[in-house]
């Protein structure tokens, strides 16, 4: 419940933050990056490459045997497609 709450406070919120799911950023690479720093101002002074080239894969999602009331899951549902609404690079 803490993490669907944080993510609530977080869309209460998004005119003032940049959101990305790192499944974007690492299938974007440099060009999300780019898009990162131009969004928030950042001038690239050409380490944008370097940066790029240090995102890894995603591991799998980790399940740690809890168990999410049906209304906690569909409220953390609910969050996650808003968050992937609201990123910037969908």
């Amino acid at each position: 419940a803490y993490w669907v709450a944080a993510f609530e406070y977080v869309l209460q919120r998004r005119e003032r933050i940049v959101l990305v799911s790192y499944e974007s950023l690492c299938a974007a690479g440099q060009s999300a990056i780019a898009r990162i720093c131009e969004r928030t101002g950042i001038a690239d002074e050409g380490e944008l490459e370097g940066a790029a080239e240090s995102i890894k894969e995603a591991p799998p999602p980790r399940r740690d045997g809890c168990s999410p009331t049906p209304a906690l899951l569909e409220r953390a549902t609910s969050v996650h497609a808003r968050l992937l609404e609201a990123q910037i690079l969908a």
